[in-house]
């Protein structure tokens, strides 16, 4: 039985395997109506998709499946569309896909 419930955990938390970049919920207030990552490295632009959470507030929730593999810095910035509202301070978000992690702890054993 415990065999069972553990294929059953291991299946459920499996199925979503994409990396998603996410983010906390908006504070109060205005919330997010558009938000745009540029790539610093090209310049490319992508139209993050947003998700309204459990306590009704915006949340960044980006299913990144699609992305190529390397290391990437975006830029993200928000808008919204009630007037007199300016866009987000840019934020970098540094990250990176399918690479290997570099070794760590090098040393010379006698």
């Amino acid at each position: 039985m415990k065999t069972v419930f553990a294929l059953a955990l291991f299946a459920a938390s499996t199925a979503h395997a994409a990396p998603f970049l996410i983010s906390d919920p908006w504070p109060t207030g205005v919330q997010p109506d558009a938000c745009i990552a540029t790539q610093l490295e090209g310049g490319s632009t992508r139209s993050l998709d947003l998700e309204v959470g459990e306590t009704g507030r915006k949340l960044i929730r980006e299913d990144l499946a699609d992305a190529q593999s390397g290391s990437f810095t975006w830029r993200i910035v928000c808008t919204s569309n009630v007037a007199g509202v300016a866009p987000s301070a840019p934020v970098d978000f540094s990250f990176a896909i399918g690479t290997l992690a570099a070794p760590s702890g090098l040393r010379l054993a006698p």
